[in-house]
């Protein structure tokens, strides 16, 4: 491999101070920081670590069970842990669609494993899309000690997801893979990486690998946060290079960036190490990291949150996403790219988050102007990149509090039926238009609650990101408690939308676009703690015209008073979201075809009577327009439109419509677009 660019930045200062403001936050509102990052290896066990009876796990089998959403029960852990921990590590689920088959991995331990190891590797398999399952498939066991209390080799926090082979499309022929970080040097601090695979069709073939620190680089094996492969067959995993010999973690000033490729000889992967510099303020060094890679393998993103002090508003107060671009599959990477939330040259659609009103509940009077407020990313994010390269930044975004890196998280009241409260803080996608390069946000909903605490884990909303097969829709969930009584985010549910280049896919209440609570009125309501989120989603088709996503979710039932009391990992298996499939057509201008219709999106919209589309024909031709429900069931067809060569305005007539979401199907010979029309 050829070795990545290192783009070194160089600060103007490394002290750099608070920013002038004329205008100030009132005082005594509420706030909090990130939770501390230098993340212990050792957790309190209810077994013994050393002594333990090493015993073959035999599958378990698990079936659809009847409960509202059809959640089932799958493999079991020793503790909470094995979910990641401070919102880190969560590819924990992955779904192939040419296989589909969909993999959930852990640690040991719990129900299906009496008295095992926490140390050691499980994986739950489904091959027919998640409705029957295969549980506690054991493929890696930490096997040496010396003498101390734990396994050098214990599996800590581990990632992974499926190698499928090119063109195999039988899972007994693909692998589900484990990257982790483990015990190494003074069997209770970090400095080794442990990977390797296990074949699906024979659960007896693992493999074993390891990855050691290096001291004179340096880069040390800490806690590896990204990961992912490529749908061309290549593993990418990023950390953040912590410096932990002289017992206090430092930041290193780099992202040590691992890169897998699969040996056929070997039958596994081997890595690449390389490192990519980012010199940081003192406080804002990078807090998560995140990488992904379109469908095509070639482009690729590496994500931190940090505050490299490129954005003057922010230096030394707030964070921001920073990354790095690959578009020849990883073998150069261009950045650091800081993605601008605050300041002259901020994202407006973060700037525009909250009303006056809202701001002046923050303020008082005079409001600041939107460019003089201070926004931060919060403490954990996801990644993802679209069918045309462009990324996908999955991250909770709040207005910075009095302490640097600290984010608001007051509430205010809404004006609603139900008398609820929100933050002053929403789950966002950050994106590039598909119209332009620049960067776009996108507001997905706005949180009741931020953080949890569970004995001594804390977790945040765990916001991730998920895409179709093909890369043109893109699914966000995240965690939050919606229960006024409760202040904490301790009692979650799982809240989903589809977005596809800024537009809402999902369930609108009223006329506003909410987020969709996924696990309402199930057996996961409340109770759907450590959400992880497949990296890919589950579709089918459903007619000629639509399909369905399916989005796979797993959480744990588990004691949220003591975390490390065993737990049990649910599955849900029938959330979907449908149709959609067609709205990319005759607005993707980057793979424009001047011989295909166009048709604009609707004006107004929301809309009362009517609204409007421009059609641009370049030949005569006849247009069928019908509208239909998010269900797909026609409500009404509409007259045919004879189109000239050239532009044309044509009016929509839903004065007979009932207020709601509906989709606008217009053909055109071979050609079919649907756009959203919502009616007030």
């Amino acid at each position: 491999m050829k070795k990545s660019v290192l783009v070194i930045v160089l600060l103007f200062a490394f002290g750099f101070g608070v920013f002038p403001q004329n205008y100030r936050l009132k005082s005594g509102l509420k706030s909090l920081k990130a939770s501390s990052k230098e993340m212990i290896g050792i957790e309190p066990l209810n077994n013994p670590a050393i002594g333990k009876t090493h015993h073959q796990l035999s599958p378990v089998k698990s079936g659809s069970e009847i409960n509202d959403l059809n959640i089932i029960s799958i493999g079991s852990s020793a503790n909470a842990y094995s979910a990641g921990y401070s919102g880190g590590q969560r590819t924990l689920v992955w779904a192939d669609q040419n296989l589909n088959t969909i993999i959930n991995i852990h640690r040991n331990g719990g129900v299906l494993d009496p008295g095992g190891y926490s140390g050691d590797l499980s994986y739950d398999i489904s091959t027919d899309c998640g409705l029957t399952w295969t549980n506690q498939i054991e493929y890696y066991i930490a096997q040496m000690n010396s003498g101390g209390t734990y396994y050098l080799d214990a599996a800590r926090f581990p990632q992974g997801a499926i190698y499928n082979p090119p063109g195999n499309t039988n899972p007994d022929d693909a692998f589900v893979t484990y990257f982790a970080p483990a015990l190494f040097q003074t069997n209770d601090i970090w400095g080794a990486i442990v990977h390797g695979r296990g074949n699906i069709g024979n659960i007896e073939d693992t493999t074993k690998s390891f990855i050691f620190s290096d001291t004179t680089v340096p880069a040390m094996c800490y806690l590896p946060q990204g990961y992912t492969i490529t749908q061309t067959g290549e593993i990418w995993t990023t950390d953040i290079n912590s410096i932990w010999t002289t017992g206090a973690f430092a930041y290193a000033g780099n992202i040590v960036v691992y890169h897998g490729t699969w040996n056929n000889a070997l039958q596994d992967f081997e890595f690449e190490r390389s490192l990519l510099d980012l010199p940081t303020t003192q406080e804002g060094a990078p807090i998560d990291t995140k990488v992904a890679f379109a469908p095509d393998g070639m482009h690729g993103w590496i994500g931190v949150l940090a505050d490299n002090g490129s954005v003057p508003i922010s230096a030394g107060r707030s964070y921001y996403p920073i990354l790095w671009k690959t578009e020849d599959g990883g073998e150069t990477w261009e950045g650091p790219i800081p993605v601008a939330l605050a300041g002259e040259n901020g994202n407006s659609g973060v700037q525009n988050l909250f009303t006056d009103d809202q701001l002046e509940l923050l303020f008082g009077l005079p409001i600041p102007p939107l460019d003089e407020i201070e926004f931060t990313t919060a403490y954990d994010f996801d990644l993802h990149v679209d069918y045309l390269g462009n990324p996908h930044i999955a991250v909770v975004v709040g207005i910075t509090g009095e302490a640097p890196y600290s984010v608001v998280t007051e509430r205010y009241e809404v004006e609603n039926p139900y008398n609820e409260t929100k933050m002053f803080m929403s789950a966002m996608d950050i994106f590039i238009s598909i119209y332009s390069d620049d960067w776009w946000a996108f507001d997905l909903g706005r949180l009741t609650t931020f953080r949890g605490t569970f004995d001594d884990i804390t977790e945040d909303n765990r916001i991730q990101i998920a895409s179709s097969w093909d890369g043109k829709f893109m699914f966000v969930t995240w965690n939050d408690t919606n229960l006024p009584s409760i202040e904490e985010n301790t009692q979650p549910d799982i809240f989903c939308r589809g977005i596809s280049s800024g537009y809402n896919l999902t369930q609108l209440e009223g006329w506003v676009e909410e987020p969709y609570n996924m696990t309402e009125n199930s057996a996961g309501m409340w109770q759907s703690f450590f959400q992880s989120l497949s990296h890919y989603v589950f579709y089918n088709d459903t007619s000629t015209n639509y399909q369905q996503y399916f989005i796979p979710v797993t959480y744990l039932d588990m004691n949220q008073n003591d975390p490390t009391a065993p737990v049990r990992y649910k599955y849900i298996t029938n959330y979907n979201v449908s149709e959609f499939t067609t709205l990319y057509l005759g607005i993707d201008e980057k793979n424009h075809n001047e011989n295909q219709i166009q048709i604009s999106e609707c004006y107004p919209n929301p809309c009362k009577g009517s609204t409007q589309i421009t059609v641009t024909a370049p030949k005569p031709t006849n247009l069928l327009m019908k509208l239909t429900n998010q269900f797909g069931q026609i409500v009404s067809e509409l007259p045919e439109i004879s189109c000239t060569t050239g532009s044309m305005k044509v009016n929509i007539d839903v004065s007979g419509l009932q207020p709601g979401v509906y989709l606008l199907v217009a053909e055109a010979e071979s050609e079919k677009v649907v756009r959203k029309i919502v009616v007030r």
